[in-house]
């Protein structure tokens, strides 16, 4: 196989353009960069369109390509080259273009976590990380928020993306809907009363907001609680995925573990 040696050609340049999240969504494709990713995408049997990899990669991970090499095209390219169409500094040898998949309807969550314009894709990739840690039903993704397809958003998931994609939805609809099957929608807020006081036993959606700004005050309209995280006096907030986390956490205990009466 001979390796692609400029970065001009037309199939890394298709590469590159998935860098923008507008040129993601136009061509219902996006990147997976790195071997435990690509692995990942793999066991999981999700759709992968292509893979670029360098001559040594090739070389070490045959176990991988003999994986996928009836499924995808495969192509090698210098390592200059695959610099170019990586979003890391250092990438590890190998990028793959997969194909998103049409979403099924949203399924109602006994545990799950609803994020309201959350911007940061390191936050978002974290709360995936815990919601499949945990076992949760799902991360479901407001208006305003991270694209779930961002680079940096896999990569933060160490490949616990594939097992628990996040779900676009329509926010105010997408709690009623959700009310009305049940479901107690819990939005934090530093005024809220201590998490632990409250009943997580129950079918719960969890609330985040974005980083800055909080809960928009359309969707604390429709709060069934607002819960807090208790902490020592100077200290503003705790980092919003370790928030999401440790209220699954507690979710998850109460259900496993419920108090003796």
């Amino acid at each position: 196989m001979i390796p692609i040696n400029s970065s001009n050609n037309a199939w890394v340049q298709s590469v590159v353009k998935l860098h923008r999240s507008a040129e993601r969504r136009k061509s219902k494709q996006f990147l997976v960069e790195g071997t435990n990713l690509v692995g990942e995408a793999i066991n999981s049997k999700w759709p992968l369109e292509s893979i670029g990899a360098t001559p040594s990669w090739l070389g070490i991970h045959r176990d991988i390509i003999e994986k996928c090499a009836k499924a995808c095209s495969i192509r090698c390219v210098e390592d200059r080259v695959l610099r170019s169409m990586a979003t890391t500094v250092s990438p590890d040898g190998v990028i793959a273009i997969a194909r998103m998949q049409d979403p099924l309807p949203p399924a109602i969550p006994t545990l799950g976590i609803l994020v309201d314009a959350l911007q940061d894709p390191g936050n978002l990739g974290t709360l995936i990380r815990s919601v499949v840690a945990t076992g949760a039903d799902g991360i479901f993704l407001g208006e305003g928020t991270v694209d779930a397809f961002h680079p940096k958003v896999l990569r933060s998931t160490a490949g616990q993306w594939f097992k628990s994609p996040p779900r676009d939805v329509d926010l105010i609809p997408w709690i009623e809907t959700c009310l009305a099957r049940g479901v107690r929608i819990m939005a934090t807020r530093a005024t809220g009363k201590p998490y632990w006081d409250c009943d997580l036993r129950q079918p719960t959606l969890l609330v985040l907001g974005n980083e800055g700004s909080g809960i928009s005050p359309a969707v604390l309209e429709k709060a069934s609680d607002i819960v807090s995280i208790p902490m020592q006096s100077g200290v503003e907030s705790l980092n919003v995925a370790m928030t999401g986390t440790l209220l699954l956490y507690e979710a998850i205990r109460q259900r496993k573990y419920p108090a003796k009466t």
